[in-house]
């Protein structure tokens, strides 16, 4: 569609909106899904892909017949009316759907683009069959980019991110020559349009949602700097769900997720069992210990919520859920809308061939040995509601999700999104725990001392690592990033969080 809207001469803000409105559409039926019934049934659906593949037809058979004859052929003309018939036709039909708050109209993205900061560049991806597209949008511009082919690109956003999730065996070297040829294809052709920008927000898609943009290598002029040395940079899921958004201030309330007991190896659940038994059974409990449980506890989350914990205090309430208390049934229980934090340390896992399997993990069992279900699963996160300027996820592959073409990614961080959280950091690949731990208490102190945003904060806190340590691996900083439906419109010295 937006390749055939190119031939015939569509606007740059035209393009965008039919883009922005199918990409949009996943975050907006997840955010319905529990607030009302789905409209139109299974005949609106089924209804809606048969228009789509009507106008996968006639737009294939456009081109063909404008190859043969010309876009000024008659036969081309009326090839070309029937298009836009159907496209009018799917139009109606999406105004009564679900999706309808995610549709997205010009005078809309007028409005976002009038009110966006005079520091920030907006960069919209969109992968055809055949092309990368780029619209990069500030307060005075709106461009349209062609950046080349589409499948070469999925290539190489595909291996930067392999080589990242096997650092321990793939050299710097390699990784950095990745990241810099993907620099070099999908953000230098834009660099003209945001010049003295601040902050890049990228808006991925297709590989690009796996791709560490702060960790991109411009080796222009053999400096060989991250993107992160010169911007500040987060990702937006559509443009048609960001909310332009002065700073609010709001007594903060921390939920705090940490450190659970996975299995009877765990040293915790050692102890309340010798403090309970008798000589026999903790003769059994030493030999269970010998054989350590699958999932290896990760001892600098504790650390981790120590840190947070302390920049927390005096500032705002805090609950914590650690060890035997930090399950499923207590994090489910909570009333998740009241906090304006919530952070989650422990692992991860993404499934990739059913991703509502894809869960966090929480203790398995408690102090008398019962079995607990640990898992918060992708279902569970569509079945919640956030309030939270923050939702963090701290656990191994939590960023990472299904992409459906043409409507984004399905993962735990776009679930959040979708039910109210304002913005998520997660991770693409797994990080040791205490480098993970120095990073996310340092992007706190920022976000609270500094009252940055959190893109803003995480931004400052890699860069404070690079100043520390300029050779040191981008594997241990780059796998965060932060995904916000919020662009703050005014600057970091308003307080967001009254002290």
């Amino acid at each position: 569609m937006i390749d055939l809207l190119l031939e015939t001469g569509a606007t740059p803000l035209g393009a965008l909106s039919v883009a922005e409105r199918a990409r949009a559409r996943v975050l907006a039926e997840i955010d319905a899904a529990r607030d009302r019934p789905r409209a139109g049934g299974s005949t609106h659906a089924q209804r809606r892909e048969s228009l789509y593949r009507t106008l996968a037809e006639r737009r294939y058979e456009f081109q063909r017949v404008a190859g043969l004859h010309g876009r000024d052929d008659p036969r081309a003309h009326a090839v070309l009316a029937e298009l836009t018939r159907a496209r009018a036709s799917l139009d109606r039909l999406n105004r009564i759907a679900p999706g309808d708050r995610a549709r997205d109209t010009s005078s809309g993205m007028r409005a976002l683009i009038g009110s966006l900061p005079e520091d920030a560049c907006i960069v919209a991806y969109w992968f055809t069959a055949t092309s990368v597209h780029a619209w990069t949008v500030t307060r005075s511009s709106l461009e349209w980019h062609v950046l080349g082919d589409s499948g070469e690109v999925e290539a190489a956003a595909a291996e930067l991110h392999a080589a990242f999730q096997s650092f321990r065996t793939t050299s710097l070297e390699v990784r950095r020559r990745l990241a810099q040829r993907l620099y070099d294809t999908i953000v230098r052709p834009l660099d003209p349009a945001c010049l003295g920008k601040r902050t890049l927000y990228f808006v991925p898609d297709g590989a690009l949602h796996y791709t560490p943009f702060a960790a991109l290598v411009d080796g222009a002029g053999g400096t060989g700097a991250y993107l992160v040395e010169r911007y500040d940079v987060a990702l937006l899921p559509a443009l048609s769900l960001v909310r332009p958004q002065e700073t609010l201030e709001r007594t903060p309330r921390l939920l705090l997720v940490s450190d659970p007991v996975y299995g009877p190896s765990d040293e915790r659940f050692l102890a309340a069992q010798r403090r309970r038994v008798g000589p026999e059974a903790r003769a059994a409990l030493r030999s269970s210990a010998r054989h350590p449980d699958h999932v290896a506890r990760l001892p600098g989350t504790a650390l981790e919520a120590q840190r947070i914990a302390a920049l927390f205090a005096g500032s705002g309430a805090i609950t914590a859920l650690s060890g035997f208390a930090a399950t499923r049934d207590a994090f489910l229980a909570a009333d998740l809308e009241s906090y304006t934090h919530v952070h989650i340390a422990t692992h991860g896992s993404f499934d990739p061939g059913a991703p509502r399997l894809s869960s966090l993990l929480l203790s398995r069992l408690d102090p008398a040995g019962r079995a607990l279900e640990g898992r918060v699963w992708a279902g569970d996160f569509a079945a919640l509601r956030f309030s939270a300027d923050l939702l963090v996820l701290s656990g191994c592959e939590t960023a990472l999700g299904r992409h459906v073409r043409g409507e984004g990614l399905m993962g735990l961080q776009y679930l959040a999104l979708g039910r109210g959280a304002r913005a998520v950091i997660a991770s693409m690949w797994g990080v040791p725990d205490r480098d993970a731990a120095e990073l996310i208490a340092a992007m706190y102190a920022h976000l609270l001392g500094r009252r940055l945003a959190p893109h803003q904060a995480l931004g400052a806190a890699i860069r404070e690592r690079l100043q520390r340590d300029a050779l040191i691996d981008p594997a241990h900083w780059a796998a965060f990033g932060v995904m916000t439906t919020e662009i703050r419109t005014d600057t970091p010295r308003n307080p967001r969080y009254m002290r």
